[in-house]
């Protein structure tokens, strides 16, 4: 008696394909968390870890830290689109963003100006709407306190912005 060839389906080759063990055992797995995961950090929470120098010595080169998506408002994961506005960005924030020259560089940097602010930088100081923005020494600190970042001819000063004290180096070169 003579059998029909059985014809190889889509669907058939599917399940074939997707009852095996490793695909079964690890594949589906993989997929279901990629589809999980990478929405959520397209649009709530991301890890980035610092590759410059410009924000010490607040943050330093090889710090890792989370960024929330969603301070801001909400957007539609993988575009830039967005849905909802939670609040604008305010004078002292530590923002994360694309370099909007090369969108491979991520850059980390405070919130200066803020729409309607007039920024300047006169003598390597910094101007804020007209107002020299206030900055005291610390004498009191010693280089070894900021080791990593210490280089002769560094100063550290603290920087008032709004109310809100933040440690600047002044350095010869900003990486």
């Amino acid at each position: 008696m003579e059998t029909e060839p059985q014809t190889k389906t889509p669907r058939t080759l599917w399940r074939r394909i997707s009852s095996h063990p490793l695909v079964d055992g690890w594949v589906k797995p993989i997929v279901l968390a990629l589809i999980i995961v990478l929405p959520i950090k397209s649009t709530v929470i991301d890890a980035y870890e610092v590759n410059t120098g410009s924000m010490q010595p607040t943050i330093v080169m090889g710090d890792r830290f989370f960024v929330s998506h969603v301070r801001y408002g909400l957007r539609v994961p993988f575009t830039g689109i967005e849905l909802v506005r939670f609040a604008e960005p305010q004078h002292g924030d530590i923002v994360v963003f694309l370099y909007p020259g090369d969108e491979s560089v991520t850059y980390i940097k405070r919130i200066i100006g803020v729409p309607g602010d007039r920024v300047a930088v006169r003598g390597g100081v910094v101007w804020l709407n007209g107002k020299r923005m206030k900055q005291r020494s610390l004498p009191g600190l010693t280089p070894s306190y900021f080791d990593d970042v210490w280089d002769a001819g560094n100063r550290v000063f603290m920087e008032n912005l709004d109310g809100i004290d933040h440690y600047i180096l002044d350095r010869k070169s900003v990486v």
